[in-house]
């Protein structure tokens, strides 16, 4: 504990125009100009996806299309609000505490950032979302371990994590739901004995 209270407290001799938004010296420009960025991404993204989506369901209704163009705008703000909230809250940790710190530089910021959009996100995409980046953040710290040597290299193992992570997701429908989910592993074993009988 006594090594972390250190690291907590170890000051960086920077202010945030230097390291947070260096093409902007103004945070609340800055802020706005990567949020406005984040959104059109989201929007060039989640556009095509939900809209391919809604023609493959066969539901064309106004209502359906109404609710189609409202995931699309929810969708792209959290990913519009990932982008100012990093800034903002970098920014304003700084002017708070007077200068950055190791934790309050961009961990701090990125977990409040990180809590506030999920809470623009629709609550049904919330677990897909919340499994899909405990995923990548497994598997960056696995490579990063990797790389300084404190493990060693397992392969495939991008594969069984994102196995893990699948049947975390699977066991959760099955709990929400009357209908569970399609049984993933008869599926495979069956493509599997297919395969057997066309080979033979």
């Amino acid at each position: 504990m006594a090594v972390l209270s250190k690291i907590a407290g170890i000051s960086l001799p920077f202010n945030c125009y230097e390291v947070v938004h260096t093409w902007h010296p103004d945070c609340n420009t800055a802020a706005l100009f990567v949020g406005a960025s984040f959104f059109r991404e989201g929007l060039k993204m989640y556009f095509p996806l939900y809209v391919i989506t809604l023609f493959l369901r066969g539901k064309l209704s106004l209502d359906a299309c109404m609710n189609t163009l409202t995931n699309i705008f929810t969708s792209s703000a959290f990913l519009g609000f990932q982008g100012v909230g990093v800034i903002f809250f970098s920014c304003l940790l700084r002017k708070l505490l007077g200068r950055y710190y190791f934790l309050s530089y961009i961990y701090i910021p990125t977990v409040i950032t990180c809590f506030l959009a999920l809470l623009i996100e629709r609550k049904s995409r919330r677990l897909p979302l919340a499994i899909y980046v405990a995923n990548v953040a497994t598997e960056t710290i696995l490579r990063m371990a990797a790389a300084r040597g404190i493990v060693k290299p397992v392969r495939n193992a991008e594969v069984a994590i994102s196995i893990q992570k699948d049947t975390a997701l699977h066991k959760h429908l099955e709990r929400i739901t009357d209908h569970p989910p399609v049984n993933c592993p008869h599926i495979i074993q069956s493509k599997i004995t297919l395969k057997a009988h066309e080979v033979s």
